[in-house]
């Protein structure tokens, strides 16, 4: 991972904290068989250059899953909606570089076990991040 990777993940680490952090377990890449949930579960940040004439960028593809626990439809949404607010209400500027793009592209919602054990929900929104260096 780069700098510039290394401080968008930073950044979106602390505003999902930020906001969920009385409400979540964690925030892992690979969380531990320990954890309970609630908690968010990032996928690795996927990058690829972005540049045009006077622009150094990069565009950025995450995904963070958030996993309930027992909790119904309703609660796991709320979690859901707050966990989106807290990303786009995140700071454009970050170490050595600037947001200047944070869009969800696309969100599912996924029951998680079997109708005997259930285990929750999960939560899942693809962000497209667009990223300059400054």
């Amino acid at each position: 991972m780069t700098p510039l990777d290394l401080s968008l993940e930073a950044a979106i680490r602390a505003a999902i904290s930020a906001a969920l952090g009385g409400r979540i377990n964690g925030i892992w890449h690979d969380p531990p068989m320990t954890a309970s949930p609630p908690f968010v579960r990032l996928s690795d940040l996927i990058t690829a250059p972005w540049s045009a004439k006077g622009l150094d960028g990069m565009d950025a593809r995450l995904t963070p899953a958030l996993r309930t626990g027992g909790v119904g439809r309703p609660a796991a949404a709320d979690l859901s909606a707050a966990l989106e607010a807290a990303v786009l209400a995140m700071p454009a500027g970050i170490e050595g570089a600037r947001i200047v793009l944070a869009t969800p592209l696309r969100r599912r919602m996924v029951r998680q076990g079997v109708k005997a054990r259930t285990g929750g929900w999960a939560s899942l929104t693809d962000w497209r991040f667009l990223v300059e260096r400054v």
